[in-house]
């Protein structure tokens, strides 16, 4: 009777360790995850800070009114864009129903 008592003491003991040593560990690596996200977002961050000083380097150097024209280009684009992906995504939604329709005519 008592070898079972201390079997099942030492389980016990054995199982509260490993958890401990499991939530050390796992608190460990995330901080370092933390730790990295961190540095990555301050690496992107310094990164679109360098961005905006090379582009305002280039509207300095170049004359104002090609900056204008460039500017107005780039504006155009992305307007046409965004009215491309709208259309897309409409037309992929005309197709589904167009598809939905057709199998439930077919059975």
């Amino acid at each position: 009777m008592d070898t079972l008592i201390t079997i099942r003491d030492s389980i016990i003991i054995f199982g509260t360790l490993i958890a401990v040593a499991f939530l050390t560990v796992m608190t460990v690596l995330t901080a370092i995850i933390f730790i990295k996200i961190r540095r990555i977002l301050n690496f992107i961050e310094s990164s679109i800070v360098e961005i905006g000083t090379v582009k305002n380097k280039i509207s300095e150097t170049i004359p104002k009114p090609i900056i204008n024209i460039v500017n107005s280009v780039l504006t155009v684009k992305g307007f046409v864009d965004t009215l491309l992906k709208t259309d897309k995504s409409k037309k992929k939604k005309k197709a589904s129903k167009n598809k939905k329709k057709g199998e439930n005519n077919v059975e």
